[in-house]
Formats: C-alpha cells, structure tokens, sequence
C-alpha cells in the first residue's frame, strides 16, 4: 500500500482525531509529535517521518551530529532504514555541508534544520565550557593534594614524634617533674646500670631512645 492511501486510511478511521498514535499528543488546539526524528514536530500528513517516503532528519549522539536519509533496502518494502551522514564540528562548515546535501530538497526542511542544528552546537558548546571549567579545578585540587603530601612527608622524615615523645618524658622523670614516680624511674634505673654495667645516665638515655 502507498503511503497516500495509508494517510487516508487514518483519515477515514479517524485515528488523527482520537488518540490512537503513540507519537502524537495534543497540546490545546494543536497535534504534535514526539518522534525525535520529526523536525517540524507537528502532526500532518507533511511532517510525519513514518508516511513519508523522502525524509530528512537531524541527530545528535555522543557529541557528534547527523543527518539522517530514509532509505528503502529493497523496493515495495514496508521497513525503512536511516542513512547517516556525519556533520563537521565546525558550526559554519556544517551549514555548507547542509546546504550541498540539501540542494534538491524542499526549502521547509533546509529551514528547519539549520534551526535544529544551531540548537544541538549551543548546546555542545555549553557542555564543552562546563568540562573545561570542572577540568581546570580538578586540575587545581590534585596540584594541592600533592603539595600536601610533599609537605607531610617532610616533615614525617625530619621529625620524628614518637623520639621526640620519648626523649621529653625521659627528661621529666630525671629532673623529678612527676614527683614520686620520678623517683621510682630513677632507683630502678639505678639498679638496671649496675646490672647492664653502665657507668653514666647518658648511655642508657641514648639507648632507651633509640
């Protein structure tokens, strides 16, 4: 069946009036289309990418933006397939390709997709700046981890806090800070001199501290 005569099908049943297409809603007085291959997003007989044997539409994925052909694999084949045709990046490179691709078609659908492709490259650019700008900050925020762990190194290896522990509360204990305690310190620490043969409290500090 040609794609006329199933247009007047619909009309006779009248399916375009009652809500019997999955793609259409209504929108107060208006029928419109949520078909993203439909570019004028409107629901006639002129619009409909299903109906219609030439086509063209316009897609973005994964960045990238298309042109998209309808095709017929074989002839009197109800199925269709989409052909794509990759755009520039350039904004300005992309239109000439648009405007070379789409010398022999109707003016309708050259107007309508240069206004659907400067929609998606506004919307490319926005996300490119957006990437740009979180890059550079986490480019910032890694600089500040690393000068961070430089610094805690540093000062890891040059001081050493346990030692440093060690050697204040030896002092204490010495210098009779911590009173009855101090005392205790001293006579056991006596008592280990005799016993290991030291003679002076240096060699004993320096080894306790190591």
């Amino acid at each position: 069946m040609n794609n006329n005569n199933i247009w007047r099908v619909f009309k006779v049943k009248k399916i375009l009036k009652y809500d019997h297409c999955s793609y259409r809603y209504n929108y107060k007085t208006l029928k419109l289309c949520k078909l993203k291959e439909n570019i004028f997003k409107t629901c006639d007989k002129l619009s409909c990418p299903i109906i219609n044997d030439n086509y063209v539409s316009l897609n973005e994925e994964k960045g990238k933006i298309y042109i998209l052909t309808k095709i017929f694999p074989r002839k009197n084949n109800k199925f269709f397939k989409w052909r794509k045709i990759c755009l520039h990046n350039n904004f300005m490179i992309a239109l000439m390709q648009i405007e070379s691709l789409l010398i022999y078609w109707p003016k309708r659908f050259m107007h309508f997709i240069k206004l659907r492709i400067s929609i998606f490259y506004q919307k490319l650019a926005v996300l490119n700046n957006q990437l740009k700008y979180h890059s550079l900050i986490t480019q910032e925020i890694c600089k500040k981890n690393e000068i961070f762990k430089k610094y805690s190194n540093y000062i890891s290896h040059k001081f050493n806090y346990v030692k440093m522990i060690k050697k204040e509360i030896y002092i204490r204990l010495l210098t009779g800070k911590y009173g009855r305690l101090s005392r205790i310190f001293t006579n056991n620490n006596m008592k280990i001199n005799k016993k290991l043969g030291f003679l002076d409290m240096k060699n004993n500090f320096q080894k306790i501290i190591k």
